[in-house]
């Protein structure tokens, strides 16, 4: 628990609501979204145990908040970044594995945040937060591949709708050591912190919607490679969602993936879509894409599989 953790007791004007909405009428500072990601993020308990935003609240119960914003991203500019798009209005890097999007607390002060900030200084105060400052979306630290920021607020809240609305596409490419049950398929299970183990999520009826869709790219000896996309990711959704279909990543224990390396093989491929930007700029097109990282195309090609080049 952090120095900053609130404590709040349930009013009853609160009687009855998520605990998302709770948060946001009882904190009025906090925006619903940030809310939510503090949910998420597993900083919010409800009587003492972590808790889901679709909870129900009921007058009396005690939530407890860790607002610690220790972790705010400060610029660092000893960290290089692959840069593999810039404009006036937003910047995509090739995020590195091992190296964390934003600062959790206690924990992570070199992140992708503080180096953008380092070269992007307008990004301060552009966001839901200091700790992820223009930040349109998170990888997992050991995730590599495309991440994309914005360098003004009326950006960052443009390409946030695009995302929420569909309009923008992430696409992935993962190693897994099991096919999946069909060539090309889709996957539509709920996901929700897992409350055994707060490192990762599970599929749960009661859980937050969550779609992803994957085709296979190519097989190897013994290792097959498939694209998968998931627009709207949820926390760790593709390991989660290829992991309830039999298929966890290569070297992603925490889901039941085989493989001993220092990372689960999972890259973000491509960030693509349609931005509207407003009636002075009109809509912008955006297609962003990785190179696959040197470690995952070493592991194919040790395998036999030699990865498209698109």
């Amino acid at each position: 628990m952090s120095a900053a953790l609130v404590r709040l007791q349930v009013a009853t004007t609160a009687q009855g609501l998520r605990v998302d909405q709770g948060l946001a009428l009882l904190l009025p500072e906090l925006s619903r979204r940030r809310a939510q990601r503090l949910i998420e993020e597993g900083r919010v308990w409800l009587d003492g145990r972590p808790t889901r935003k679709g909870d129900l609240l009921r007058a009396g119960q005690v939530l407890e908040v860790d607002l610690d914003d220790d972790g705010a991203a400060h610029p660092t500019g000893e960290l290089t970044l692959r840069l593999l798009s810039e404009t006036v209005d937003w910047v995509a890097i090739d995020k590195p594995a091992g190296l964390p999007s934003a600062a959790l607390p206690g924990r992570a002060t070199r992140t992708a945040a503080s180096a953008l900030l380092a070269s992007y200084p307008e990004m301060a105060g552009v966001g839901y937060g200091p700790r992820e400052p223009g930040l349109i979306h998170r990888l997992d630290t050991q995730t590599s591949g495309v991440l994309l920021a914005a360098r003004t607020q009326h950006a960052f809240t443009c390409l946030r709708a695009a995302l929420r609305d569909g309009a923008l596409d992430k696409s992935y490419w993962a190693i897994v050591t099991s096919p999946p049950p069909r060539e090309h398929g889709e996957v539509t299970a709920p996901l929700l912190p897992d409350p055994q183990d707060r490192r990762r999520v599970k599929v749960a009826a009661e859980g937050t919607a969550a779609h992803t869709s994957y085709r296979i790219l190519g097989r190897g000896q013994s290792l097959i490679l498939i694209e998968a996309h998931a627009s709207h990711a949820y926390r760790h959704q593709v390991r989660a969602h290829l992991a309830h279909l039999g298929c966890p990543l290569w070297g992603d224990p925490l889901y039941g993936g085989l493989g001993a390396g220092p990372r689960h093989a999972l890259h973000a491929r491509a960030v693509s879509g349609q931005v509207e930007l407003g009636p002075s700029s009109g809509p912008a097109q955006l297609h962003v894409t990785a190179p696959l990282a040197d470690d995952l195309q070493e592991l194919l090609e040790a395998d036999g599989l030699t990865p498209p080049r698109w």
